[in-house]
């Protein structure tokens, strides 16, 4: 499936620095660990809605689905962020695997305004791995 989104907060990175004391004087080392262990693991998406609301109903069947007890799966399907330059090729694709939804907000629908605006929703997921790819050199 390819969803617009309309915005993303994309995970931060943070490394702490080792700490250590060599002759008498505090030294920080680089830490030993992999990228993906300094990020949150957390990915916002937030979704302009369509006629319809079409994709908000495709991600609240997901979730439903998802989380039945009947349903054996461990984790939904990877899922590929793209980022496309300003003719549209993509230079940077960051691959989610081993994901979970974990929220979807509320669907506002409040038909007493008459002014046309862009309609939004938010889906919270929590993924374990992250592979980011350049594709232009």
């Amino acid at each position: 499936m390819t969803a617009s989104i309309q915005a993303c907060t994309f995970p931060a990175l943070t490394a702490e620095p080792v700490e250590q004391v060599l002759y008498e004087d505090p030294i920080s080392w680089k830490g030993g660990k992999r990228l993906e262990t300094y990020l949150s693991r957390e990915i916002n998406l937030t979704f302009k809605l369509y006629e319809g609301y079409i994709n908000y109903w495709i991600l609240y069947d997901t979730f439903r689905a998802f989380y039945d007890l009947d349903n054996k799966e461990e984790y939904l399907s990877d899922i590929t962020l793209s980022f496309l330059d300003q003719t549209g090729f993509e230079f940077i694709a960051v691959e989610f695997h081993q994901i979970l939804i974990t929220s979807l907000s509320e669907l506002e629908l409040n038909y007493s305004s008459n002014t046309a605006e862009f309609k939004t929703f938010n889906a919270n997921f929590k993924y374990n791995y992250i592979k980011v790819k350049k594709r232009l050199d």
